[in-house]
């Protein structure tokens, strides 16, 4: 068996159980302390590597399929650049968090402004969400932020 096709079986036995292996990442890395430090100077092109592929596993019929009817990403977007805030917004009001701690006030009602992450549809992969609505609410909402947030 050559490297590549090792490291393929072994690519291919991780996405299949990949909730799992997360799982036992973090024990991993609690029980290996020094090899997140180690690691570090690769950090950001594993992140861009682990979110390409998670992309790549999109289907594009699915995106295909959105984008001809895009009510449900509106619908999702909407909720989540402008509904959730204005929630939140009322819980942290009603909590008094305007009146007793001003800049938190503020922190939060920014952070829940603030579109998804861009892990979100790798995320919904592992927990077998609707991957390609995950991505086109994320490039939506990413593309809405700017206008969505001042109000």
């Amino acid at each position: 068996m050559t490297v590549i096709n090792i490291m393929a079986a072994a690519l291919a036995a991780l996405g299949r159980h990949g909730t799992i292996a997360v799982a036992l990442s973090i024990f991993a890395g609690m029980l290996l302390p020094g090899f997140a430090p180690a690691l570090k100077p690769w950090l950001g092109e594993t992140i861009v590597s682990l979110l390409t592929l998670a992309f790549l596993r999109v289907d594009p019929g699915a995106l295909r399929t959105l984008a001809r009817r895009p009510a449900l990403v509106l619908t999702t977007a909407a909720w989540v650049m402008l509904v959730t805030p204005a929630l939140l917004s009322w819980l942290f009001l009603a909590a008094g968090l305007s009146r007793s701690l001003p800049d938190l006030y503020f922190i939060l009602v920014l952070q829940s402004c603030a579109p998804s992450l861009m892990s979100s549809p790798a995320m919904a992969a592992l927990i077998g969400v609707d991957v390609a609505l995950t991505l086109a609410s994320l490039l939506l909402c990413t593309a809405l932020a700017p206008l969505t947030a001042s109000l």
